[in-house]
């Protein structure tokens, strides 16, 4: 496709160009601050009408976080032809696409909340009177967070299917996973051992998001804000809303839902690039003599892009 023919494509906000990539017959490209899907219109009879179009799908780009670490470090490895051939390349980035629009929807859920959590604050402030703060809907917020989250850990047990078929199927825990790929191929790799560390906040999201969708009172409980007596014997210290998780299989002391949510965000996505990673290094032929490394914070081109390819010798591959 030549994308000389395609004429302007988005605004001057977007910024420069900074990839492309093909997926699904369609051509993808990524600004600095926009993501943009070019589409060929079929059976184009008119000459002065154009033969392909263009729609923005995500308006962040290369320079956000969230497309950082998802689609274009899923770019960065797979770009090569390093990776074993029977990966399904095309299969991986639509997950890593669908990752990042699910991530996007977290997103703004979170900075939704975030938001008006901080204007309600200020306005009781600034007020100074005899009422409290509320967020009515806080219970529907926290669900609407933790099933998107969890369905991102569902998008990533594809992900792992794609490299491992049949060694944990689509609801599968992600403690399954770290257990069952070290039971077939042990390793105490420095990749490894980072996918452990999320093995406890992976089965929290689990749980939050079991608890508050069968609204099990018993385990999970989420408070608007409230007067705190152990604060202030008066009653008159406002706490802000905040969620409690005590089940068999993870535990949570009551914490404020304006740390808990941004830390939700931060977690999932570090785990899909983690294990991408990881599955990736795992799969690469043999006579390459090359591995995936962190590349160092100060040699990377985008910030967000933590991995990268490298020689046996310590040598990087761009």
């Amino acid at each position: 496709m030549n994308f000389i023919n395609l004429g302007p494509i988005g605004t001057k906000e977007d910024g420069d160009l900074k990839g492309a990539f093909h997926l699904n017959g369609n051509h993808f490209i990524i600004h600095e601050n926009a993501i943009y899907e070019i589409e060929s219109i079929e059976n184009v009879k008119q000459s002065n009408l154009p033969k392909f179009i263009h729609r923005l799908i995500i308006n962040q780009g290369a320079n956000h976080p969230i497309v950082g670490q998802t689609i274009f470090q899923a770019l960065q490895l797979v770009k090569s032809n390093f990776i074993d051939s029977k990966i399904d390349k095309s299969q991986l980035l639509n997950i890593s696409l669908e990752i990042l629009q699910e991530a996007k929807v977290l997103e703004q859920e979170v900075e939704s909340y975030c938001a008006l959590e901080k204007k309600l604050i200020q306005t009781d402030i600034e007020n100074k009177g005899n009422s409290i703060p509320s967020i009515r809907d806080v219970t529907t917020r926290c669900k609407t967070v933790f099933q998107k989250a969890h369905h991102i850990q569902l998008l990533i047990n594809n992900i792992i299917s794609l490299f491992y078929p049949k060694l944990i199927d689509y609801q599968s825990e992600y403690e399954t996973f770290l257990i069952k790929i070290s039971e077939i191929n042990p390793t105490d790799s420095v990749q490894f051992e980072k996918m452990k560390s999320w093995s406890t906040s992976m089965n929290l999201i689990r749980e939050m998001r079991n608890k508050l969708d069968h609204l099990n009172t018993n385990e999970v409980s989420v408070k608007d804000f409230y007067f705190d007596s152990e604060k202030d014997p008066r009653g008159l210290y406002i706490m802000r809303p905040s969620i409690k998780l005590d089940s068999k299989k993870a535990k949570l002391t009551r914490t404020d839902l304006s740390k808990v949510f941004p830390n939700t965000i931060y977690t999932i996505i570090s785990v899909y690039q983690d294990t991408l990673a990881f599955l990736i290094n795992e799969n690469l032929p043999a006579d390459l003599n090359l591995t995936v490394n962190e590349i160092p914070e100060a040699e990377r081109e985008n910030k967000w892009v933590k991995y990268g390819f490298w020689s046996a010798n310590g040598m990087r591959y761009i």
